[in-house]
């Protein structure tokens, strides 16, 4: 396979991993518990659907592993009507605690997970070399 086709298929691959993994996060976030799901275990889902999706980017294309960012694309979605919402309202304070989580923890824990599969590709192919 040559290069060019190599590179179509990890964008390829890096694009539906986005996709699912933003759909997966927003439907995660979106949607209410299930009769005997608690709160923590919702959370550890998403949290390892993200890490997961994450990981999986930086592993394929490990010179762009900040494209993991893109992940959170569901979340952010979620946030941009709370956030008009409560500009409307004038009431940004409760808001805050989801906008924070979707602004800022959601696309740090891709980052993070993105550069850690990208690292794990860099360590094994220079052990296999």
């Amino acid at each position: 396979m040559n290069s060019t086709a190599a590179k179509v298929l990890r964008a390829l691959a890096v694009a539906v991993i986005v996709l699912v993994t933003g759909f997966l996060g927003l439907d995660q976030i979106f949607s209410d518990l299930g009769p005997h799901e608690a709160g923590v275990s919702r959370l550890v889902t998403s949290a390892l659907t993200y890490v997961i999706g994450s990981v999986l980017v930086g592993f394929i294309m490990p010179r762009h592993w900040y494209i993991a960012v893109l992940n959170g694309w569901g979340a952010l979605l979620l946030a941009v009507p709370i956030l008009i919402g409560a500009i409307r309202s004038g009431r940004l304070i409760p808001s805050w605690t989801i906008l924070g989580l979707v602004i800022l923890v959601i696309p740090g824990v891709n980052l993070i997970s993105g550069r850690a599969g990208a690292m794990a590709r860099h360590r094994m192919t220079r052990h296999t070399v």
